[in-house]
Order: structure tokens, then sequence, then C-alpha cells
């Protein structure tokens, strides 16, 4: 496994990897619609460099996970 800084083209992989995870801890679909653009990666943070994506040896995304804020006190936005 990998860690390495996501991209733009990496959103539509990671807001469905989201979703699915959501799914799996039984989220119902109607709350996930309605929390959609609150749970999905956010573009800002993507463009910032902010979000770092698993990979394993083919390239598949495993996870992913996002700082906020300023250094020291870097916050996790998104795992």
């Amino acid at each position: 496994m990998k860690l390495v800084q996501a991209s733009l083209k990496d959103k539509k992989k990671l807001d469905a990897l989201t979703c699915k995870s959501k799914q799996f801890w039984n989220y119902s679909d109607t709350y996930i619609k309605v929390c959609l653009d609150q749970i999905t990666v956010k573009e800002t943070l993507l463009k910032q460099g902010r979000i770092y994506k698993a990979i394993d040896l083919h390239y598949e995304i495993l996870g992913f996970f996002g700082l906020d804020g300023e250094t020291p006190m870097l916050t996790l936005e998104s795992f």
C-alpha cells in the first residue's frame, strides 16, 4: 500500500467509495442522498492537494483521507 496525493480526476471514485462505506455501515439510501454534499470529497481540498489516497500495487484506491487547517494544527477532514 502506498499513500499518494489525490487529484480532481479521482473525485468520482472517492465519492463512490464514501457512499459504499456508508452503505456497509447500514446508512440508508435516503440518508446518503440527503447528506451527499456533506459526505463527498470537497473539490477545494483536492485542488489544494490536501486529499491523500491509499493505493495498492495495481493503483486501485483502497481508501483516502484529507487534511484541513494550517500547520501545526491540521485536522483530519475525510477518512
